[in-house]
């Protein structure tokens, strides 16, 4: 009876660590899906708030040519003339032209500043305002630029 015992002790002993490897397996799987769940929804994250950081910059840039309605904002260019445009406070005289050109070349500055590889762009078309800008969206290599377009009416 005795020589019994010992034959379904020596059987039994190795089953509990079968039992732990695989739980430990199981367990090491869920983890893995976890941190795969965590890096998409960082991912999304950073797309949600490159998209809001855009619809910030075309409302700022839409802001400024209503304050300046006298400058058709497509047609000129962005330059840094810093001849006329005070942040000190002081009064200058700037044309409506010059302001443009300042606002357009901050704006400019803060999209490539705020994006990566972004690029701002406004068109006008019978009186509607196209702002659009465009930024590099690697979360897919396939399509990787992204855009958001605003059209208004001044």
């Amino acid at each position: 009876m005795r020589q019994q015992k010992k034959i379904i002790k020596k059987t039994n002993q190795g089953f509990t660590l079968i039992e732990v490897l695989v739980s430990v397996l199981v367990l090491s799987i869920g983890i893995f899906g976890l941190i795969a769940l965590e890096s998409v929804a960082l991912r999304n994250n950073q797309d949600a708030y490159l998209r809001s950081q855009v619809t910030v910059l075309i409302y700022d840039v839409a802001d400024k040519m209503r304050s300046n309605m006298g400058v058709d904002y497509s047609t000129i260019s962005a330059s840094n003339s810093t001849s006329c445009v005070s942040y000190s406070g002081a009064i200058s005289t700037c044309t409506a032209t010059q302001i443009a050109q300042r606002d357009l070349f901050d704006w400019q500055t803060t999209i490539t500043s705020i994006l990566p590889s972004g690029t701002g762009s406004i068109s006008v078309s019978g009186g509607v305002t196209s702002v659009a800008i465009s930024w590099d969206d690697d979360r897919n290599p396939a399509t990787s630029a992204a855009s958001l377009s605003m059209s208004f009416e001044l």
